[in-house]
């Protein structure tokens, strides 16, 4: 084919710009309607569609602004800062320089998506298709082309239903450029970046140059730092494009093999980081896990061509399996890739439905094909006067439903209501919030306004998200369970206590707040204006204790690990003065705090002694993040509990439990140069022969009977440690008890049960509280 005119190409380019001009046209044309429009009752949020999702972007936006790294501040569990976002860093730092609202920096980043996406895919289609006026039309469907979700409109207003059926078939935007460019700027920027690293692979392949393929590796990079999981789509596609090309031509292609590996050596870092993350950080990982909540997945097959539609079936046209084997290296590429998005889309991931994202091109490329040489060759044989018609028909049915998505959006605006827009009231409430909170408060309200907090101050939000708020729907429930004034006193002051709950935002539609305030006494009003309220809790009620009866003084203690973590425990004092000696509780695993022990706390301070309890990194009211560091943390909580002043003329028992016992072992000379313990008990103990002798005090094991190795942590290991040392290791075996102790004889424990704490087995305590008076008379 011969190459196009000077002319040709200048002509296409402006046809190219036309297209980009009208893009931006339609989607500025929302923005100015959505702002000249707005009530003065009222303030726009800036965002046309999925406010949830676009709130934990701003929240991460308003971190990044001065940080590296941001916290999940959509959940009230406390977390260090780890997410890094390519895109929310440069949006924040930005918006910070100029001192851009939220609001404004996402109008923003919208026209800069669109300036960057369609070019950047007009280009694409540019290399990867030959013929103009094909390169033409596929630019015109990736543009505006959409499926047929629509019909499910007519269905909705036929049938009398409140929402339109399987609502994914249209609006899952990812396939679709043009609901993108009205609304989703960071899908925009990622499938630039995606067709970048594609059409610049098959760009330094035609020309064999590889500082295209250095420039297709630092797009990769920038995928990895934004969107990580579309490396999945360009490692598959590029991937299977090689081998075909390998399979042609019967010999490995050297030059992508070198452009693989630059491609590899660019974006494997921040994609392993991402992956690190998520399986190493339980509010990440958490947070992934409740994709399910949205039930967002990829539509099945039948409801996939309706979402889709007619540009998939023109592409299926168009499609046939010689390409996979061309002599066009380009043809090979489109190939692959559309029949590599079956695959993917359905790969069983949380986050399938975001592999759709970068289909439309291929899908473009072929229905353009499809249109010109098969439909429209085809229906000028078949019917010539009714051809322009039916041509024009099956063009309109590529953009109906996006005509009706942008239509729609105007409707939906027009109503100047939630979730799109906020009542002054609120935003000043908001504006209070900024002023007055910080990272380590908590605010608990509704989902409606809740999910503000994080964008408008520096507090976490008890419910904000769907994901990114841990165990949502209980959130949910408490959240509702809190601000009815149905609810005793008890109950809500447990939830402040669990959650460290430190605000509570009401509105009047969310709860009468007169009221509400009447029967709480916990909340203490601290802002109001017109139909909003925000409350204090009272620190009394932040933190109840059931100990406080049994206690002479509660005190919390902060202190700091070694990695610079601040965490926190509560040291109980009993009504006996001096405290007979101090009790320092080194947990069993998992993610817990001091209240797991209370019900241990509560049999310890009657018998006179003091008890220091503590919450793990990421739990209660401890900063940092669970799944790491849990022995320095254990020895640091040791050293805090010890080194209080009135605490220091007192004897120490450890009572360490389950993987508390080798965290103990493996590091007890370094308990001893803190404070020598009087002795130390060894509850659920995994101690062997071996192991049980580093310590160097007198032991008190106590074991269940359903233990699998009884033997060797019970009797052998006291045998051991006798002698070893000449303390006198003593043993109890609790029958009928499952490993942590509790019993088992009516049956096994439920913990979801409020009461399951009275189950610990009667005769380990009593054995417990025995061997610790024999260690003090003695």
């Amino acid at each position: 084919m011969s190459t196009p005119s000077r002319s040709s190409a200048e002509s296409e380019w402006r046809v190219a710009a036309l297209l980009v001009a009208l893009i931006l046209l339609l989607s500025m044309s929302l923005a100015l309607y959505a702002y000249l429009s707005t009530p003065p009752d009222r303030v726009f949020t800036g965002v046309f569609y999925n406010i949830p999702d676009h709130n934990q972007y701003f929240a991460w936006m308003r971190d990044l602004q001065h940080e590296q790294l941001a916290p999940n501040r959509l959940t009230p569990e406390p977390n260090d800062p780890a997410l890094f976002h390519l895109l929310w860093l440069v949006a924040g730092r930005v918006g910070a320089l100029f001192d851009l609202s939220h609001a404004a920096i996402f109008g923003t980043l919208r026209v800069l998506a669109i300036l960057f996406l369609f070019p950047v895919a007009f280009a694409s289609i540019h290399i990867m298709q030959r013929d103009a006026l094909q390169r033409r039309w596929a630019m015109l469907l990736f543009s505006f082309g959409g499926g047929l979700g629509v019909i499910w409109v007519f269905v909705k207003y036929w049938q009398g239903l409140p929402d339109v059926p399987f609502p994914f078939d249209l609006y899952t935007s990812e396939p679709n450029s043009f609901f993108i460019a009205l609304a989703f700027p960071h899908f925009g920027i990622a499938l630039a970046l995606v067709l970048a690293v594609i059409g610049l692979t098959l760009y330094a392949q035609q020309r064999q140059q590889l500082r295209y393929a250095m420039a297709a590796g630092f797009f990769a990079a920038l995928v990895g730092l934004q969107h990580a999981y579309d490396l999945l789509t360009i490692y598959s596609v590029l991937g299977l494009w090689g081998l075909l090309i390998w399979w042609r031509d019967r010999k490995f292609p050297l030059f992508l093999g070198k452009t693989a590996l630059i491609i590899a050596v660019w974006s494997i870092p921040p994609a392993a980081y991402l992956t690190y993350l998520v399986l190493t950080d339980p509010t990440w990982g958490g947070k992934l896990d409740q994709f399910d909540n949205a039930g967002a997945w990829t539509p099945p097959p039948l409801h996939l061509a309706i979402l889709m539609g007619v540009p998939l079936f023109l592409a299926l046209l168009a499609f046939r399996p010689r390409m996979l084997r061309s002599q066009d290296d380009s043809e090979i590429l489109v190939g692959i890739w559309f029949l590599a998005h079956f695959v993917l889309a359905y790969l069983p991931v949380k986050f399938q439905i975001h592999l759709l994202l970068g289909w439309q091109l291929p899908i473009a490329i072929l229905a353009a094909r499809a249109l010109q040489t098969q439909l429209g060759p085809w229906l000028r044989a078949r019917i010539p006067k009714q051809a322009p018609v039916v041509f024009a028909t099956v063009v309109g049915l590529c953009l109906i439903t996006n005509v009706y998505i942008f239509a729609w959006r105007f409707y939906d605006l027009s109503r100047h209501d939630h979730p799109f827009y906020l009542s002054q009231d609120e935003v000043a409430a908001l504006t209070w919030l900024g002023e007055h909170t910080s990272r380590t408060d908590v605010v608990l309200g509704t989902l409606e306004i809740n999910q503000h907090v994080p964008v408008w101050s520096d507090a976490h939000a008890f419910l904000a998200h769907w994901a990114g708020t841990l165990d949502f729907f209980t959130k949910s429930a408490l959240a509702a369970t809190v601000l009815d004034p149905a609810t005793s006193e008890d109950e809500r002051q447990a939830v402040f206590a669990r959650y460290g709950v430190n605000y509570v935002i009401v509105r009047e539609q969310d709860a009468p707040r007169e009221q509400l305030a009447s029967v709480a006494p916990s909340l203490q009003p601290v802002f109001t204006q017109g139909a909003v309220s925000i409350f204090a809790v009272e620190a009394s009620a932040q933190s109840p204790d059931a100990l406080t009866e049994l206690s002479s003084e509660q005190r919390e203690l902060h202190f700091t690990t070694d990695d610079g973590t601040i965490l926190v425990g509560a040291l109980n004092l009993p009504h006996v003065a001096p405290p007979r000696a101090l009790v320092v509780i080194i947990h069993h695993s998992g993610p817990v705090d001091r209240e797991s022990y209370a019900y241990m706390a509560e049999q310890l301070l009657p018998a006179g002694y003091a008890v220091f309890r503590f919450d793990k990194r990421g739990n209660g009211a401890s900063g940092g993040t669970y799944g790491c560091c849990e022995a320095s943390d254990a020895l640091a909580a040791y050293a805090a509990a010890t080194q209080e002043a009135d605490m220091a003329g007192l004897p120490v028992f450890i009572v360490a439990q389950s993987i508390g016992t080798q965290y103990l072992a493996e590091d007890f000379a370094a308990y001893q140069a803190i404070h020598p313990p009087q002795a130390v008990a060894l509850l659920s103990s995994l101690l062997n022969p071996e192991a049980i002798t580093n310590i160097a005090a007198p032991v008190h094991v106590i074991v269940a009977d359903s233990e699998p190795e009884l033997q060797s942590i019970g009797p052998d290991a006291v045998a051991a440690h006798q002698a070893t040392w000449p303390y006198g290791a003593s043993l109890y075996i609790a029958e009928q008890a499952e490993h942590t102790l509790f019993d088992i004889s009516d049956g096994p424990i439920d913990w979801d049960d409020p009461a399951w704490a009275t189950r610990f087995h009667r005769g380990a305590m009593a054995s417990l509280l025995a061997w610790m008076e024999e260690q003090v008379d003695g």
